[in-house]
């Protein structure tokens, strides 16, 4: 489990970084920092997905249910999806977003997805290095709740961002 939390753990601090350097700098170095932070946390959600799911299926079967699984590996699936789709939104506009041909609410909405993804990275990134996740491969439930609930506002954001980009497009 060492190298391998210090490898999920490494790929979230480098995520943190790219998103730090998209806040630092415009145009074409931006979407290509957002491209990257999103990747790079991205791969490491799967593998804590992929490490919680390992140790779900070494427990004995008594304590096996889909109930638990799903409870355990929730607000990583929920994030993920919604990096996902960030991550398709931003390729599928790249260049009308790096060419200024975005509503203005695109900037605010991206900035205020940004940091609720780093919020949410946070809160997740502090429950993975509890004892209790080390021990029983659960979040508690606090930090589980809390990455749910920024989970959703950062999905209603995504809805917003969806909508500025598909239909508010101009031409400079």
């Amino acid at each position: 489990m060492d190298w391998f939390s210090s490898v999920f753990k490494s790929f979230i601090m480098a995520s943190v970084i790219m998103f730090c350097i998209s806040f630092a700098t415009t145009g074409h170095i931006t979407i290509d920092a957002l491209l990257a932070g999103y990747s790079t946390l991205g791969i490491s959600i799967l593998m804590i997905l992929l490490y919680v799911i390992n140790k779900f299926y070494n427990l004995p079967t008594a304590n096996q249910s889909i109930v638990t699984l799903l409870t355990n590996i929730g607000p990583f699936l929920l994030m993920l999806f919604i990096l996902s789709v960030l991550l398709h939104l931003v390729i599928k506009y790249k260049t009308n977003i790096s060419d200024g041909h975005v509503s203005s609410n695109y900037t605010t909405f991206s900035f205020i997805s940004s940091i609720l993804l780093l919020l949410q990275t946070y809160i997740i990134y502090n429950g993975i290095n509890t004892s209790n996740f080390q021990t029983s491969n659960k979040l508690p439930k606090t930090t589980s709740s809390m990455a749910y609930l920024v989970g959703v506002l950062n999905f209603i954001s995504l809805i917003i961002l969806f909508t500025v980009l598909k239909y508010y497009t101009t031409d400079g």
